[in-house]
């Protein structure tokens, strides 16, 4: 077998360089054949070498990048005579034209990780992009071609947002922050993060008429102003300049995609807020005074008068409304703690109630009133319940001797 070697390089360098010279070495062969070839300029040893590398083995882009590269511009060997003398197809040998200056891409060609081929480093050159945009691409660890994408985007649309802001500062038209995106707003989006009461114009009513603004009936408004909205990574459409009010509560609009807010309140408004404000403050011992009575009433001898009507319409009611036979959750508790008698548990109260008629069958009529008014009051407990508080049941109550509370009295001369 023949070897080619070129003048003017020693032969044990050449040699030491050849695998066939590490094969002969390693069978103990003392001399190996070879043609010496005449060298007739350095573009034929450059060719010679990267054509034979190529055959031998799997040469990396990266040094196959630095062999076009000194064909192309140490030995100024034109790029169709670079493809056709080393076999290298055209839009390769002008890849590897291109992106030989690219420190940052050539040494990311041969990242198996990042999957870097030369037309995608050939287009990374072509995009003209700075130290870091290309560091971002090329150290991608998902995927580069996405990352190409997105640092173009950013491009076009700092390009779009930049043409705007001149436009709008261009005019009388403040430029401010598009309404509030929370942690939503990017670089792109032509807000920050901070909270505002920015609002479209499109989404504003006068508060006065209810018609729905425009941008040219908004001009006069001390709140007009514009701002870029659109734009982003994925279909976020061109960045625009659109109109807003920066203060519409301020300014007498509202949001029509919210219920329109209530007037101010009159002076008589504000007086009755007032007053219902104090009711609900005093609710809680109102309900505790009106209990108090209660059990006065159930530890007398004899039952007020008119007792039975009022335990059967509240009875009525209770089976119209479905509660009778499942009571209020407290109804039962409360019953036993009007009698007097220590409150059992929501198990054995049945027992309960049978071991104290046994003892005392005289007491069942005051069990009946006590569960019909337990019924009552379990439903007007709180501050929330005031406007159901029956006036039947409180005239009964006067009736038996109670005396409305002031809260009270305020509630019934209310209605």
């Amino acid at each position: 077998m023949n070897y080619l070697a070129h003048k003017g390089i020693p032969l044990e360098m050449r040699l030491a360089a050849s695998n066939a010279a590490l094969a002969a070495v390693e069978a103990e062969v003392d001399l190996v054949p070879v043609f010496v070839v005449p060298l007739e300029n350095d573009q034929e040893r450059v060719v010679d070498q990267l054509v034979t590398n190529r055959e031998r083995i799997d040469m990396s882009r990266a040094d196959t990048v630095a062999a076009v590269h000194q064909l192309a511009f140490d030995l100024k060997m034109p790029a169709d005579q670079i493809a056709k003398r080393t076999r290298i197809p055209r839009d390769q040998v002008d890849a590897a034209v291109k992106v030989a200056g690219a420190v940052a891409v050539v040494a990311a060609l041969d990242n198996v990780e990042r999957e870097i081929t030369l037309d995608f480093a050939a287009r990374i050159v072509d995009a003209e992009l700075t130290v870091e945009e290309t560091q971002r691409v090329v150290t991608s660890r998902f995927n580069p071609e996405q990352e190409l994408k997105n640092v173009l985007r950013a491009r076009e649309l700092l390009t779009s947002i930049a043409a705007l802001t001149a436009q709008v500062n261009a005019t009388s038209t403040p430029l401010v922050d598009q309404p509030n995106r929370g942690s939503q707003a990017s670089e792109f989006s032509g807000s920050d993060s901070t909270k505002n009461r920015h609002l479209w114009i499109a989404r504003l009513a006068d508060v006065k008429t209810d018609k729905a603004l425009t941008e040219a009936a908004h001009a006069s408004c001390p709140g007009h102003a514009a701002a870029i909205a659109g734009g982003g990574y994925y279909g976020g459409g061109e960045p625009t300049v659109r109109y807003l009010c920066t203060d519409p509560k301020k300014y007498g609009h509202y949001d029509m995609q919210k219920a329109k807010p209530a007037p101010p309140l009159t002076d008589e408004q504000r007086v009755a807020k007032a007053a219902r404000v104090e009711l609900e403050r005093q609710w809680p011992d109102v309900v505790e005074t009106r209990r108090t009575f209660l059990r006065v009433v159930l530890q007398r001898p004899k039952l007020p008068e008119g007792w039975e009507i009022l335990t059967a319409l509240i009875e009525t009611e209770a089976i119209r409304a479905g509660n009778w036979n499942s009571p209020r959750f407290d109804s039962p508790a409360l019953a036993f703690d009007l009698l007097g008698h220590a409150i059992p548990g929501t198990t054995g109260q049945g027992e309960h109630v049978r071991t104290l008629l046994a003892k005392n069958p005289k007491l069942a009529p005051k069990l009946l009133l006590a569960r019909a008014l337990a019924y009552v009051e379990t439903g007007i407990s709180t501050k929330k319940d005031l406007d159901t508080t029956p006036p039947e049941y409180l005239e009964q109550l006067v009736a038996w001797g109670y005396e409305l509370t002031e809260a009270e009295a305020a509630l019934a001369k209310g209605r």
